[in-house]
């Protein structure tokens, strides 16, 4: 088993919310860390999700958190654990609480290749200390002999098995390559198919609902007295500052945006600048979904983002605001993407 091409988003999650900007211990928003995926004593986490397989799918799994530590100026840190299905107990340092678990693991057949996972973990530890948390709780599956099924767009035919599934705490989705159902993400943070970390970005910022161009300014704009105090304060902090400082030209640019081979994505997504297209919206997730659909637009271009899936921007072809003389200001920009439009 291999869960290299999936550990370093993995990782991202567990330490998601370590330390948030400005990186000092006595900012109000640090007092309390790990808020992200935490499992207290008597609680716990399930995840359902879809594989496919002619045989009994067989699924390596790895289940992690992080195990807290008090340090003497009383500051938390988490120590890395990891473990497979079934019981589990860490004893932990001087400064830990010992902490105790069950992973479960149930296969249910549903149809001739068709079968739901269940994975639940509990949290069994002594519930009067808490440091007893399982801190930014996850798990990474992988099947060696079937595929993986995408819960957040399930294929037509596997939709209503996938709607019977019950999450709690986590959400599953496929990691790793992209195209690839070998792997699944059980997380505590609801991501799309696929997820990556942006190959600009410098390195770890713990607060991942950041720009890391914005997060890296901000952080310039600290005072040399809270520069001090982040030195002084935490290793993953230090390096965050130190690496800040130290980025170059270059990296500022590449952190400031990155267009990915603009000539291949008509080519991919079958479509232009300019095209007129009718819109389909697939997923109905919201009113807008309901209320543009059938709608005539153009597309404004087209987009791919971290995970390389493309989008079209559309202007409404009625909208009010769409074409302001030489200046083309689009009035309202939707997204969709190629296979909820057709051409027109």
């Amino acid at each position: 088993m291999s869960f290299d091409r999936v550990r370093e988003i993995a990782d991202a999650i567990l330490y998601e919310g370590y330390l948030l900007y400005p990186y000092r211990p006595s900012a109000l928003k640090n007092r309390q860390r790990w808020t992200i995926g935490g499992i207290y004593p008597g609680s716990s986490f399930q995840a359902q999700f879809l594989v496919q397989s002619p045989d009994e799918p067989r699924i390596a799994l790895m289940v992690r958190f992080l195990h807290l530590l008090r340090r003497e100026d009383g500051v938390e840190e988490g120590m890395p654990r990891e473990m497979g299905n079934g019981p589990f107990e860490f004893e932990g340092e001087a400064r830990q609480v010992p902490v105790r678990g069950e992973v479960e693991y149930a296969c249910e057949r549903l149809s001739r290749d068709t079968h739901r996972i269940t994975i639940r973990l509990r949290n069994l530890s002594n519930g009067g200390d808490p440091l007893a948390l399982l801190a930014s709780a996850h798990a990474i599956a992988e099947v060696m002999n079937g595929n993986f099924i995408s819960m957040t767009d399930p294929p037509e035919a596997l939709r209503e098995y996938a709607l019977q599934c019950v999450n709690q705490g986590v959400w599953p989705v496929l990691a790793g390559e992209p195209g690839s159902g070998r792997h699944m993400l059980i997380s505590p943070i609801i991501l799309y198919d696929y997820p990556q970390v942006a190959p600009e970005s410098a390195g770890e910022l713990f607060d991942g609902t950041e720009i890391d161009e914005i997060l890296s300014l901000r952080i310039l704009t600290l005072t040399d007295e809270e520069k001090d105090e982040i030195r002084a304060s935490d290793p993953r902090a230090r390096r965050v500052l130190e690496r800040t400082e130290a980025l170059s030209e270059t990296d500022w640019t590449k952190l400031h945006g990155t267009l990915r081979d603009p000539r291949v994505l008509p080519v991919r997504s079958g479509f232009k600048r300019g095209d007129r297209v009718r819109l389909r919206p697939r997923k109905n997730s919201d009113i807008m979904d309901l209320a543009l659909r059938g709608q005539i637009a153009e597309i404004e271009s087209v987009e791919v983002d971290y995970e390389d899936r493309i989008h079209l921007a559309v202007v409404l072809e009625n909208d009010p605001g769409k074409d302001l003389g030489e200046l083309r200001q689009p009035g309202h920009r939707f997204f969709f993407s190629p296979e909820e439009v057709e051409p027109v």
